[in-house]
């Protein structure tokens, strides 16, 4: 209700914004030019500042000098010696490399920006990545300073071909990356945290994600521990070793992409329904030189309450509150690493309290398959209850006592 404008705003009719990056450029310029304040002609880019390691940057070099010719716009850069684009690059596409972005109208970032910053330039359009679209309580004061400042916040998760509506496609979306990322350290996660109760396995050879200088230069080295994995095998104790990935978005299908780095001839799908033969499966040495991998969805981790009628995705996603979570019946006790990769809200049933992890523990005699949980939407609190916080990219694990 804060948000109400105290008196009825005219809005102009904007075109359905197009999936196509190139045709997306040309239709920022004209909506620049309609912007209501006088420095309207100016533009500007942020230094990235949440963590030294964000190198992202939001528009290209290409993409300046494209604006600058065809809509005549200044363009503004904050100096970065971490942004994957060098600063002269900027300069060479026309624009001015400058800390002071106080005369631009509208700026564009990555991460969150700076509350005072935001303090510091009120009337602006802001674009970034807010997290704040659920609500998320940790980011609550930086929406507020939004709101008393006066400022006009393009969350880029809500830029979708259809508007704003649920139903639209998100046209700015770094799912897939995330995905890819989030797996490299999850099997370097589950690496250490074997090693730490007494078994060593060539997933201690992977590096941090950021560490890689490249996509292909990490899934080379997941290469190499699938090879090893094949000629070496893993100990008996944590055969088969089983990474279960929730979640069939952009960010379930990066997981899935960079598992499968791992090598052909090490790594294996399984059908969630098949899971429970084969976690049983005993004395095979096929077990122990192999990598198993399950992806799975709502018709795997809920069902009617009461279930006296068929799961349909439709009914669940309309009505969550008429389903209950089996996720840790049906799956949890089968998988070595759950990587959760899935959207979630309040509304929808949790996929794992802390309760049925302790369960699960205690059915299994204190020492429980699962062995680390990589939780990639970092929702807090979320879809996992066992996820109290989150963590940083220098500091990315941490124990949960149940």
């Amino acid at each position: 209700p804060d948000l109400r404008p105290s008196a009825p705003v005219a809005h102009s009719p904007v075109p359905p914004l197009s999936p196509d990056p190139a045709v997306l450029l040309d239709q920022v310029g004209p909506l620049l030019r309609n912007a209501p304040i006088s420095m309207q002609r100016c533009i500007g880019i942020l230094r990235e500042t949440v963590s030294h390691h964000e190198r992202r940057a939001p528009l290209t070099p290409s993409s300046v000098a494209r604006l600058i010719a065809n809509e005549g716009l200044e363009v503004l850069v904050q100096p970065s010696k971490h942004r994957v684009f060098a600063d002269a690059d900027y300069s060479r596409a026309g624009a001015r490399v400058t800390d002071d972005l106080s005369p631009a109208s509208a700026i564009f970032g990555v991460k969150s920006i700076p509350i005072d910053l935001i303090r510091a330039l009120p009337g602006r359009t802001l674009a970034f990545f807010s997290h704040t679209i659920k609500g998320q309580e940790a980011n609550m004061p930086l929406l507020d300073a939004c709101v008393e400042s006066g400022v006009r916040l393009v969350d880029y998760e809500c830029i979708k071909t259809a508007g704003v509506s649920e139903g639209g496609q998100r046209l700015v979306a770094f799912g897939e990356y995330a995905g890819k990322a989030g797996m490299i350290n999850a099997l370097r996660g589950l690496g250490l945290r074997l090693a730490a109760q007494g078994y060593e396995t060539p997933l201690l050879d992977l590096m941090p994600a950021h560490a890689y200088d490249s996509y292909a230069t990490a899934t080379a080295a997941l290469a190499r521990v699938g090879q090893r994995v094949t000629k070496e095998g893993l100990q008996t104790e944590v055969t088969p070793l089983i990474v279960g990935v929730h979640g069939q978005g952009r960010v379930g299908q990066g997981a899935l992409e960079t598992f499968a780095a791992l090598g052909q001839d090490v790594v294996k799908q399984v059908d969630p329904a098949h899971l429970a033969s084969v976690a049983d499966a005993g004395g095979d040495d096929s077990l122990s030189r192999s990598l198993f991998v399950t992806s799975f969805g709502p018709e795997h981790t809920v069902e009617p309450d009461p279930p006296r009628r068929s799961f349909h995705v439709g009914e669940y996603l309309a009505h969550p509150e008429r389903f209950r979570t089996v996720f840790h019946k049906n799956l949890l006790p089968y998988l070595t690493c759950l990587v959760h990769a899935a959207y979630w809200e309040p509304k929808y049933p949790r996929l794992l309290t802390a309760a049925q992890l302790a369960e699960d523990a205690a059915t299994a005699g204190g020492q429980p398959r699962l062995r680390m949980i990589a939780d990639l939407s970092c929702d807090v609190p979320g879809a996992l209850e066992p996820l109290v916080r989150t963590t940083a990219v220098d500091s990315p694990y941490y124990l949960f006592d149940f």
